[in-house]
């Protein structure tokens, strides 16, 4: 190695498999006997990510095959950017050069000795700032190694040196690439958009410390070493890393080389001829990715067109697809329920309320008129002056007690139960405007059953994959006097039905989550053990056709006779 000390080091987070395999295909190289190993394990995000992080630690404590194996877990999750920058910094004290791979890189039998090679032959020459050991799957015939400007990230190494070239001031980057019209030859010659990523990483929006390295290197006017075929393969495009997903894996997903890639004396300079020859793969990959982009919305298309078919067929306010044998297959085919759109949505509901820029909300969506004669309203007048609290379980941000404050008397508590996202946003809202509305995530604080309270359910169950308790646990808490189940749809079975709800247009983007019609025997039964009877009910107005909406107020039966018309 002519006495060039280096260490190979790996980068680890929460992926025990990933790591597995990385480690034996490392071993699998003959030269690793006599390399030392250090693994940096970077912190847990969550008391899930912690239990990951411990098999992490105990695969890494039994490996073998190197000349010293040495691992650094951290305490605090430092995230990708700060993981590597800080490691190779702490590494290249104490060695010459680094090999570094991470936690999900399968490595051919002769990765180590191809870097090894080029180390050693380059130690010494400027130009070149690092060895590559990856290649993605081109269909051209190409030397042993070869030349590009920059840098990369899968499977490589550096020297000392080389690596004080790295910077992370993307904003100042940016401004250098675009100042000296350099824009075009940094993105591959327009076929891949580094600057946008660059310019992201400058932003905030992205955690890449690769593309400052790429960077750093580019403007520095270096070169790196990239073999003919590939030395490294990626098997973590499977959505299992920070900024990788499965729609890179059609076009990244190479083969590893069967032989050795000799490290031959070759010019160290730019190569025009290759470079056109890479770069015309991610042309490729961009025709690819834009025909892919049109078949999806094609796809969303047909199937917006059926869905809308079968609600018009079916005479329903809603777009469903299904039904689906559970809840859970239901939102696994689904892309769930997005927290931050929906909020987004009713917090600007809300405001709008609170700013006099609206009247009446409902489900985000805001009205300059109130709508008369609806059952709430009905009940809510009915019961004023016999409750002193009600509960909205599923209530949002408030947005009822804010649509008919004029009718709710002051002395009346509000109370909403909802989601831990709507929660903090409700407390907060609540203390900036002085709303007086009292925010929850469950009924264990509320303390309300000696109260005479006023429980209302608007169309929350169909969303809830076990409604049954939590409904149940809710009356039991409470014990409240009246419960007034507003906009619920029912299943004409005694089971469930579970759909699919798809907000095409709704939402700032497209959202699909599960939507259950619910057994209306078991909801009755629920209600009649919990000593309820039911003085009133009949068809939403608001929602007409299928599936049904209904609307119920329950009485608990020794209090049939205050309930007044």
């Amino acid at each position: 190695m002519d006495n060039l000390e280096i260490a190979i080091v790996i980068f680890a987070y929460n992926r025990p498999l990933h790591l597995q395999s990385t480690l034996n295909s490392l071993a699998r190289n003959a030269e690793a006997k006599n390399l030392p190993l250090v693994v940096f394990i970077d912190g847990p995000r969550s008391i899930d990510d912690a239990g990951l992080t411990k098999q992490v630690e105990r695969i890494v404590d039994n490996a073998n095959g190197f000349s010293s194996v040495t691992s650094f877990a951290r305490k605090n999750n430092l995230g990708l950017y700060k993981s590597i920058t800080l490691g190779v910094t702490e590494i290249l004290k104490d060695y010459e050069a680094i090999i570094v791979v991470e936690d999900d890189m399968i490595t051919s039998p002769y990765f180590i000795r191809y870097m090894l090679g080029g180390l050693n032959r380059y130690k010494n020459d400027q130009r070149v700032a690092s060895i590559h050991g990856y290649l993605p799957p081109i269909n051209a015939s190409l030397p042993n190694t070869f030349f590009l400007p920059g840098a990369d990230c899968w499977g490589w190494s550096t020297w000392r040196d080389r690596w004080h070239l790295f910077r992370g001031d993307a904003s100042q980057m940016v401004y250098e690439i675009k100042s000296k019209n350099l824009t075009r030859k940094f993105n591959l010659n327009g076929n891949y958009d580094y600057m946008r990523m660059l310019e992201n990483k400058s932003l905030g929006f992205n955690n890449s410390w690769a593309i400052c390295w790429y960077a750093s290197c580019f403007l520095a006017k270096k070169l790196t070493l990239y073999p003919g075929r590939s030395l490294v393969q990626n098997i973590g495009l499977d959505s299992s890393g920070e900024n990788c997903s499965e729609t890179d894996c059609w076009f990244m997903t190479t083969s590893l080389t069967k032989g050795p890639i000799n490290i031959g004396k070759i010019p160290v300079e730019f190569n025009p001829k290759l470079f056109n020859i890479y770069s015309n793969y991610y042309r490729f990959r961009r025709y690819r990715t834009f025909i892919n982009r049109v078949s999806k919305k094609l796809k969303v298309f047909v199937q917006k067109f059926y869905r809308k078919l079968y609600r018009f067929l079916r005479l329903s306010t809603l777009e469903l697809t299904g039904p689906y044998k559970t809840f859970e297959d239901a939102l696994e085919n689904s892309s769930g329920y997005h927290h931050e759109i929906i909020s987004s949505k009713v917090l600007h509901g809300v405001l709008c309320l609170i700013n006099n820029q609206a009247i009446y909300e409902r489900d985000g969506t805001v009205f300059t008129d109130r709508p008369n004669g609806l059952p709430i309203e009905i009940v809510i007048r009915s019961l004023r002056s016999k409750v002193d609290c009600i509960v909205d379980f599923g209530g949002g941000l408030g947005g009822l007690f804010l649509s008919y404050k004029d009718i709710i008397p002051e002395h009346i508590s509000r109370h909403v139960i909802e989601q831990q996202s709507m929660v903090k946003i409700g407390n907060k809202i609540s203390t900036e405007y002085n709303l007086k509305i009292n925010f929850h995530v469950d009924t264990d604080h509320m303390e309300l059953e000696n109260r005479n309270t006023l429980l209302i359910v608007s169309c929350v169950l169909s969303y809830l994959s076990e409604w049954k308790n939590k409904f149940s646990n809710i009356i039991f808490t409470l014990n409240p006097k009246y419960i007034f189940v507003d906009r619920q749809a029912f299943s004409r079975f005694d089971w469930d039905l579970h759909y699919i709800q798809h907000e095409d247009d709704y939402y700032e983007e497209p959202i699909s989550y599960p939507f259950s019609l619910i057994s209306s025997s078991e909801f009755m039964t629920i209600l009649r053990r919990s000593g309820y009877k039911v003085v009133d009910s009949g068809e939403s107005p608001i929602h007409r056709g299928f599936p049904v909406h209904r609307y119920m107020l329950f009485i608990r039966s020794s209090l049939k006779s205050d309930i007044a018309n």
